[in-house]
């Protein structure tokens, strides 16, 4: 897998690309060829936080005919499910902590606490584990850091519902069995683009430091070539998905 793209030189081509043009054109893309795609994506986003950028990726070449497909089977995979785990009962302080924190951390409480829950303030559903909302809003293209009073692009859009958390400042709730497991799926998914890119990252840093004085491209090439690691985030994706599936024929017990 040699989708790199060298930022030094030129952001606009992707050589490597042909040779697996003839595997993939005329028929379905599938899931394993899709990710594998898909992750490259993130893998140069590590090196290069200027790759995720929409303007960048559609000057790629093949861009329509291979990254985008990839792109739209797995993010149309996540969300086809994004909006059955999510719960119009939510109140809009947990929805926003929800939404806006990239980290969530479920514990759980000792036997002797009794409340209701407080994502969705129904009274015949007891509190039993307690979540916390950390991590600073990011933007949801470029996955970039930004803060609320600084970006104003969707400010007028009704239809988006805008978190107005500034900063990393925790947010904790007391969650019912039934809310942390839903809200669990649901920030999985929602997040999943900044979570995939944070484990690149962390991946890039860990062939960074084994492989001193290696260029761009030999530390992208390192990472694509570790098919353990790409196995293990694909069936991370795969249990997912399947687990937010499983959501659906449980969902008339969780009302």
């Amino acid at each position: 897998m040699t989708d790199f793209i060298d930022s030094q030189e030129s952001r606009t081509s992707l050589p490597s690309l042909a040779t697996h043009l003839p595997e993939l054109m005329g028929r379905g893309m599938d899931f394993e060829d899709a990710f594998d795609h898909y992750l490259s994506v993130f893998v140069n986003g590590a090196l290069d936080s200027d790759f995720l950028k929409p303007e960048y990726l559609k000057l790629m070449d093949h861009y329509e005919s291979l990254i985008q497909p990839a792109v739209r089977k797995i993010e149309g995979a996540i969300q086809a499910r994004v909006g059955v785990v999510f719960s119009s009962a939510w109140k809009a302080d947990f929805r926003k902590a929800l939404l806006s924190k990239p980290y969530m951390k479920l514990e759980s409480m000792s036997s002797g606490s009794h409340g209701d829950c407080q994502a969705c303030k129904l009274q015949d559903h007891p509190y039993s584990k307690k979540c916390t909302f950390t991590g600073q809003w990011y933007d949801p293209e470029t996955l970039a850091e930004v803060n609320n009073e600084d970006d104003n692009s969707n400010e007028d859009d009704s239809s988006q519902e805008r978190p107005m958390v500034i900063g990393d400042i925790p947010e904790v709730f007391k969650l019912g069995r039934f809310c942390a497991k839903r809200s669990s799926y649901h920030h999985q998914l929602n997040h999943y683009r900044y979570q995939i890119l944070q484990k690149c990252k962390m991946k890039v840093n860990q062939v960074k430091e084994c492989k001193l004085n290696k260029d761009d491209k030999d530390i992208f090439d390192q990472c694509m070539s570790n098919s353990q690691w790409k196995t293990k985030l694909r069936e991370e994706l795969e249990d997912l998905l399947k687990n937010a599936d499983s959501y659906v024929d449980e969902k008339d017990h969780w009302k």
